[in-house]
């Protein structure tokens, strides 16, 4: 159907990853394809077993693999995946590069070198590998494309604290401004990056840990809920290349 909205969710395993999965199945007319670095039988499990939208696959991605990006491409355009009958994708309406990683979440000077480069690979070249591979045969096709990262408000310069976080931190300040170029360099694309909130997930929880907190203070049903509204709402004009809290759709200093 030529009005079907197809969404690509990356890092669908569990978290934000799997709640988002789980409401833009429940969309009517929309096509759903996801990834994970682990298993596609165990995320196709934790799955509903019926839903309003239609699962197009489940693909597996490692951010910090380029080959991985270009597979995932390759197959959705001959469609050689094993979880749907259904024909190749001609296009994808929404990306939402929600893959990524936080620890260690420890001190500048205490953070191993390679555990440094580790979180910029995933964190913010991941998204980039996304956008390259994906952009000319498929995310342009769209008549109103999105690319949305999900990023962090501790990769706010303007906020930034003496907590445990340099690492996840700085990656994700990578990640904004690659998307920030993405909004400036492609007149089509809607390019958003949006703070979750801090969610009750194994990153939040770890965060929360690494700074002597019980929990975070967010469900993920709540951020679910707000970064959906965000993106159905998101316009070239008024959020593109823009950073926004998602729960309260504020814009957020850089």
């Amino acid at each position: 159907m030529s009005s079907e909205t197809v969404v690509l969710i990356t890092g669908a395993n569990r978290g934000l990853g799997l709640g988002l999965a789980k409401l833009y199945l429940q969309q009517p007319n929309t096509k759903v394809i996801l990834t994970t670095r682990t298993s596609p039988a165990e995320l196709r499990d934790a799955l509903p077993k019926s839903f309003a939208g239609t699962l197009h696959g489940i693909y597996k991605l490692d951010s910090i693999s380029t080959a991985d990006a270009i597979a995932l491409r390759e197959s959705l355009l001959a469609n050689s995946n094993d979880t749907s009958g259904d024909a190749g994708v001609s296009k994808i309406d929404i990306v939402i590069a929600n893959a990524g990683v936080g620890d260690p979440f420890t001190s500048v000077l205490d953070a191993p070198i390679d555990a440094l480069a580790n979180l910029y690979q995933i964190n913010a070249l991941g998204p980039v590998r996304l956008y390259q591979q994906l952009w000319d045969q498929l995310l342009s096709k769209s008549e109103n494309p999105k690319f949305i990262l999900i990023s962090s408000v501790l990769a706010s310069l303007h906020y930034v604290d003496p907590t445990p976080c340099g690492g996840y931190g700085a990656a994700k300040v990578a990640a904004n401004y690659f998307v920030k170029k993405m909004h400036l360099e492609n007149e089509k694309l809607v390019a958003v990056s949006l703070h979750p909130g801090w969610v009750k997930t194994g990153n939040g929880q770890a965060y929360a840990d690494a700074i002597g907190i019980p929990e975070p203070p967010m469900t993920s049903e709540e951020s679910v809920d707000a970064i959906f509204k965000t993106i159905t709402n998101a316009e070239k004009q008024t959020t593109s290349g823009k950073f926004i809290d998602a729960a309260s759709g504020q814009e957020l200093p850089w």
